[in-house]
């Protein structure tokens, strides 16, 4: 008794992760997996959880935004914009081929061997970077980027916002120590986090291609001044035009 047991367990084993692999296989079988007749609806079908995450995301709704919008209508409609709202774009022919900024943007054109292979994945910030030019140009001359951190080490890949509670709680992941003596300091009693002094708003129009705020994380002495003018009126006397 204890053999037969044995064998049956023994053949389970082996013969679970096959079910497994057939299963999943299975399931691509029941659409056309033909490069060119997948779409990104083609692949809720496997992975649902991302594509929830991916189509309320600012990548997911890049051409349909009620912001851009109104904003790509004011402009006359440039095609050009459609380069970073849409995926396959083509400029000979301004046609595109699919709205937003999918699953191909980033994964790659689909191929015959997945799901037995999992798809390729760019997840460097020069990828980033082609559509998000002015960010990938502060993201170089910061630190984190000399540490051989990514994008995506902040923000998700499907979701695009921040990882973690807040800013500051993404911060404190890595900068314990400072996190820790920050807490006591004067700053940190007004309520101000990392991201107030660290990543300041932008001046000027966003939309050429850069996020709302700036990526190079350093600590701009007009960032200061918002609070301190005073200060600044002393510690630039008697020529306090930069105030």
């Amino acid at each position: 008794m204890k053999k037969w047991i044995f064998r049956i367990g023994f053949g389970l084993l082996f013969a679970l992760p096959f079910m497994f692999v057939t299963g999943v296989w299975a399931q691509a079988k029941m659409i056309d997996i033909s490069p060119a007749n997948i779409s990104d609806d083609d692949c809720t079908t496997c992975h649902p959880a991302f594509h929830n995450s991916w189509s309320t995301s600012a990548h997911g709704m890049a051409a349909d935004d009620p912001e851009f919008v109104i904003s790509w209508e004011e402009q006359g409609k440039p095609f050009e914009c459609m380069a970073c709202h849409t995926t396959g774009y083509d400029f000979r022919t301004q046609t595109w081929k699919d709205i937003g900024v999918t699953c191909e943007a980033c994964h790659g054109p689909f191929t015959e061997d997945h799901p037995l292979n999992p798809m390729p994945s760019d997840r460097s910030p020069e990828l980033c970077g082609s559509c998000h030019h002015d960010t990938l140009f502060e993201w170089n001359v910061s630190k984190h980027r000399q540490a051989q951190m990514d994008c995506v080490d902040c923000h998700g890949q499907h979701e695009t916002s921040l990882k973690g509670e807040d800013a500051n709680a993404l911060c404190n992941s890595c900068h314990r120590e400072r996190a820790s003596s920050y807490a006591h300091t004067a700053h940190s009693e007004e309520g101000l986090g990392c991201a107030d002094c660290h990543l300041a708003e932008l001046d000027g129009e966003v939309g050429s291609g850069h996020a709302f705020r700036d990526h190079s994380f350093h600590v701009k002495l007009s960032t200061c001044n918002e609070c301190h003018s005073y200060h600044c009126l002393l510690y630039t006397s008697p020529s306090p035009r930069d105030c």
